[in-house]
């Protein structure tokens, strides 16, 4: 059978690589990424600005700070990395969802993947400072480029969420590693299937976030640590709240809330994803988180939320490595929009095309009873079509 991937499989030298020259070159002529630093060259800036797009990524801007992190990790002294992004809307809402869904089965999807994911990797390795204000939404990819570094800052407007299974696709950038990770296991598998948002005291609450402060300091946040000198612990120790007890905003999933997700959803409750929705629909007339969650899973992708929960699963009872997270969603991902990619067009379509207000999408199959066992270990075996690629 013939096998896919030779774009991806010298992913490991696409820092050093003539297209990645290309890419920083066009993220910084367009203006679509904006890297300063201060005096001293101990600190940089990396500023996401396509604000009217929620600050999300595109393969240029992905390649272009997965060159930079590469660069500076071969450095004696890598600089203390503040990421931010313009406006405050969002800090960044993902990545092109858009045009994974035109390009199809062009390779463009690989080559995001691979590149997406090395720059994942290297943020989660980066053997310094990486600090992320997450002043608005940060969604999907936003949360790749963030959640590996040492410091995230949340506020009383962030809103985080994994919303894929929404699109016909599944949460990747490593989801599988920290969503298994949490306190609360149930709350990571949850979280995957549904897309339900978190706010800043949520964040902080669960371990997502390190610090917290009022969004409207975020922009002095910036500028002191640009003249900090590497020292970001006394900064943010001055400006921010570590400790739920110094944040006045109510979470959005209450006590009552992560008691019913942990009773539903925790790894203790269930032995399969048919398990989960059974017990759901056996208390859906009593008990109205069930119901809420039968309607919201109603509305996802029945394949998407089969295979999160195989990559939710497996992640689990590995505890497996950020790298071999990766490397399984990566075939995930290759599967999904290269090799058989009618859902995750429908979903897209659907979504962000008709605004959720056409034809609702057509999924294949419709329910989650119906999806194969077989097809969601094809899915994560990409096919047999797809080159692995190591992180």
């Amino acid at each position: 059978m013939n096998r896919l991937g030779s774009v991806a499989r010298h992913v490991s030298t696409a820092a050093s690589s003539v297209g990645a020259h290309s890419a920083t070159a066009s993220a910084i002529h367009t203006g679509e990424l904006k890297l300063s630093a201060s005096g001293s060259r101990k600190v940089v800036n990396i500023h996401l600005n396509r604000p009217s797009k929620l600050n999300a990524l595109t393969l240029d801007q992905v390649s272009c700070i997965n060159s930079w992190v590469g660069e500076w990790m071969l450095s004696d002294s890598p600089p203390t990395v503040v990421v931010t992004g313009e406006g405050q809307r969002a800090f960044c809402a993902g990545g092109d969802v858009a045009r994974m869904a035109d390009e199809g089965n062009s390779g463009w999807n690989l080559r995001w993947f691979a590149t997406e994911f090395q720059m994942n990797h290297r943020i989660h390795t980066y053997p310094s400072n990486w600090v992320s204000l997450w002043n608005g939404i940060v969604m999907g990819g936003g949360v790749g480029l963030s959640l590996y570094g040492t410091h995230r800052i949340a506020a009383e407007n962030t809103i985080f969420s994994m919303p894929e299974t929404g699109i016909g696709f599944v949460p990747d950038i490593g989801a599988s590693y920290f969503l298994s990770r949490l306190e609360s296991p149930g709350l990571g598998l949850y979280l995957g299937l549904t897309g339900a948002r978190l706010n800043g005291v949520d964040l902080l609450k669960h371990g997502l976030a390190t610090h917290y402060m009022d969004s409207y300091k975020m922009d002095q946040l910036r500028s002191d640590l640009m003249a900090c000198e590497g020292e970001v612990d006394k900064v943010l120790d001055a400006a921010c709240s570590v400790g739920l007890e110094d944040v006045h905003q109510e979470p959005l999933l209450s006590a009552d809330t992560l008691q019913q997700i942990e009773r539903f959803f925790g790894p203790d409750h269930h032995s399969s994803l048919m398990d989960i929705t059974a017990a759901l629909e056996a208390q859906k007339d009593t008990n109205p988180f069930a119901e809420k969650c039968l309607n919201t899973l109603s509305r996802k992708c029945p394949t998407s939320c089969a295979v999160w929960y195989a990559l939710h699963d497996k992640a689990l009872r590995e505890q497996s490595s950020l790298g071999d997270c990766l490397a399984r969603e990566y075939l995930m991902g290759a599967s999904i929009t290269h090799v058989d990619n009618h859902n995750f067009k429908e979903g897209v379509r659907f979504t962000l095309f008709d605004k959720g207000k056409g034809m609702p999408p057509d999924y294949s199959p419709a329910k989650i009873s119906e999806v194969d066992p077989e097809q969601v270990e094809d899915i994560l075996a990409g096919y047999d079509k797809v080159e692995p690629v190591e992180f």
